[in-house]
């Protein structure tokens, strides 16, 4: 949970330092909050809920996001895996106007809860119960996303976003709006 409040002190400070309206126009910032639904190797999904900086220079963006995964399960396995993910990536984007289409890879770290062994003779009455093992491991993040900019500071897309590791290998399609200095205006 500090992880989570040192990342929110990082992104109001450079908010606070790139939002302000910028003078040269290769050099853009903006907010990038998502919500969408994860799947992983062996297990039943989940939802996912994330938050993404992006600091643009020309056609190259270089992000750093933090999301948090948590099985849905209501009479699945018990206790539920709940997954967290910090990263940074370098991409490049195509397209100056009104569709912009980005491709992104990474280095991030993923830790969390997964469940290991079923207590054989243990159960709450609605679900088999587990052991769980706490889980850390660095990953290799990539992101594929398509975004609909209707304004010079608005864009609404979709995320197709994958993380790649040795402990929860995941895959998750993610909604987002993006709110910052996107583009220029059109002529």
């Amino acid at each position: 949970m500090k992880l989570f409040f040192v990342f929110l002190f990082f992104l109001f400070a450079l908010v606070s330092l790139f939002s302000q309206e910028n003078q040269n126009d290769n050099e853009r910032f903006s907010i990038n909050p998502k919500i969408g639904i994860y799947m992983g190797a062996n297990d039943a999904g989940g939802f996912s809920i994330g938050l993404e900086t992006n600091f643009t220079i020309d056609k190259t963006i270089y992000s750093m996001e933090y999301y948090r995964a948590e099985e849905f399960s209501i009479f699945g396995a018990s206790p539920d895996e709940v997954f967290n993910n910090l990263g940074i990536m370098i991409g490049k984007y195509k397209g100056d106007r009104v569709f912009r289409f980005d491709y992104q890879a990474g280095l991030g770290l993923i830790w969390g809860t997964k469940r290991t062994e079923r207590l054989v003779h243990e159960s709450d009455g609605w679900s088999e119960l587990y052991e769980t093992e706490s889980i850390a491991t660095t990953s290799l993040m990539t992101k594929l996303g398509c975004k609909f900019v209707p304004s010079k500071y608005l864009g609404i897309g979709l995320d197709l976003q994958g993380n790649i590791n040795l402990k929860k290998p995941i895959f998750i399609p993610m909604l987002s709006i993006e709110f910052g200095n996107l583009r220029n205006k059109l002529k």
